[in-house]
C-alpha cells in the first residue's frame, strides 16, 4: 500500500504492478492481509457514491501482480475475486476485474485505477447490504 494514504474500506486488493514484467509465471510470495481499515476517511465519499449509512470493513489484501497474469482473492459469500493487470499507461494501472461465485462472473469490468485514488466497485449483495470493493494501485520500478 502506499505508505500515508489511508487504506481503502471493504475488500481491498492494491496491486503493485510491475512495469515491463510480461513473464508468466507465478506471484511472488508473502501477499499478506494489508493495513486495518479506517473507514472514517472514506465514509463521506462512499455515502457520497453509495448512499449507505453506515460501512464496515471486512478485509484488505496487498500483493505484487505482474502484468497478465490474474491472482484470486476469496470474498464473503462463497464469493472470489480475480484481477488481472492488463496494461500500464504512465502511471495508471488497467485492470480485469471479475466477482465471481461458483464460477460463474456476477461482474466483470476493466477499470483504470490512477495512483493513490480507489476504483470503487459497488457489487453484489452481502447480509443486510452490498460488497463494495476499492481497488488501489502503484506501479513498480
Amino acid at each position: 500500500m502506499n505508505p500515508g494514504a489511508p487504506p481503502s474500506p471493504g475488500s481491498t486488493p492494491t496491486p503493485d504492478v510491475k512495469k515491463g514484467d510480461d513473464q508468466a509465471g507465478p506471484p511472488p510470495s508473502g501477499g499478506g492481509c494489508g493495513q486495518p481499515m479506517r473507514v472514517r476517511l472514506w465514509a463521506a465519499r462512499l455515502q457520497q457514491v453509495f448512499g449507505y449509512s453506515s460501512y464496515e470493513p471486512i478485509s484488505a489484501f496487498e500483493t505484487v501482480m505482474p502484468l497478465r497474469l490474474s491472482q484470486r482473492f476469496a470474498l464473503p459469500g462463497g464469493r472470489e475475486l480475480e484481477i488481472e493487470p492488463l496494461n500500464i499507461r504512465g502511471d495508471i494501472v488497467w485492470l480485469s476485474v471479475k466477482i465471481k461465485r461458483g464460477g460463474v462472473a456476477e461482474i466483470a469490468t476493466v477499470l483504470s485505477v490512477p495512483p493513490r485514488g480507489p476504483a470503487l466497485i459497488g457489487g453484489p449483495p452481502y447480509g443486510p447490504g452490498v460488497l463494495i470493493i476499492a481497488l488501489r494501485s502503484r506501479v513498480a520500478p
